[in-house]
This record gives C-alpha cells, sequence and structure tokens, in this order.
C-alpha cells in the first residue's frame, strides 16, 4: 500500500506536487482505519516505512508551498497512535526514539521524541535524557537542555 505512492522521477509542478500528497494523504487515512486491526508493532513498522518512503520522496519534489505539511502531521500523529499502542517500557521507548532521530531517513520527524514528552510523562522525560547521555552525538545538547535532570547541573 505505502509503495503505491512512491516517486520514481521529480516533481516540478504543483498540480503534481498536490496530486502526489492528494494520493499519499489518501493513503495514510486508509492506514488510520486499519489500525486497529493489526498487531500494534506491524502498525508501527507500517507508519515507518511511510516516513522513510516520504523522505525519500522529498528529495524528488520541488516544494512549493505547504503541500507536504498536513502528510507530515498525519504520519506524526500515526507513530504517536502506533507508540501509544505498544506496552514497551519507557527506556525502551526513550532508546527507540533516540535510534530513529540518530537514523538515516527520518528528517523531518527529527523532534519526535520532544513530542512525546506530553504523551508519556515524567517516566519516559526522565529515560531519554538517560538515553540521550549515555550516547555520544553531535545535536544531543538540544535535546539534554529539553529533559536534562536537575542532578546534571541543568
Amino acid at each position: 500500500m505505502i509503495d503505491d505512492v512512491s516517486l520514481d522521477d521529480y516533481l516540478y509542478e504543483a498540480p503534481e506536487i498536490r496530486s502526489y500528497f492528494q494520493c499519499l494523504e489518501s493513503m495514510l487515512v486508509r492506514l488510520v482505519e486499519i489500525a486497529e486491526k493489526l498487531d500494534p508493532l506491524i502498525f508501527l513498522r507500517g507508519v515507518e516505512c511511510a516516513i522513510r518512503r516520504l523522505n525519500e520522496d522529498l528529495g524528488l519534489i520541488e516544494d512549493f508551498g505547504d503541500f507536504r505539511e498536513l502528510s507530515i502531521d498525519l504520519l506524526i500523529d500515526l507513530h504517536r497512535k502506533a507508540i501509544g499502542r505498544l506496552d514497551w517500557l519507557p527506556n525502551e521507548l526513550a532508546s527507540y526514539l533516540v535510534d530513529r532521530r540518530q537514523g538515516d531517513g527520518w528528517h523531518p520527524f527529527d523532534d519526535l521524541p520532544i513530542l512525546y514528552e506530553e504523551d508519556l510523562g515524567e517516566a519516559f522525560c526522565e529515560a531519554l535524557a538517560q538515553e540521550v547521555e549515555s550516547r555520544s552525538f553531535e545535536d544531543a545538547t538540544r535535546v539534554l537542555e529539553k529533559y536534562a535532570r536537575p542532578s546534571s547541573g541543568q
């Protein structure tokens, strides 16, 4: 279903771009409709696949305005639903999200860990801070500033 929407060539014209995103949004709505029937992990993997495909396709699309914003918002909502259905511990979820943030093909979803602050509460935020502190990558500072525990000097 997800591969039915992907691109093989560059899109430059607004009508082509609009059509692509309309098809993508239609596919994402179908994914929402069947989500409850899917195993939570399979649902999550489907959403991850859609995110990777969109990121690949964005490299082939001349960005004329806000066509992509609704698709990105739908994917973020789907990802949050998928995460909400898992029974992972806060440290498992923190590790998963930091892995995704560091991985290729995740932009424009870099800030997903920050979005989960409200959804998952204090235990997740603490686990996220510990996970980020345990790794070394260049942009950890921004995440650490957001989630630094008082004992870390923040």
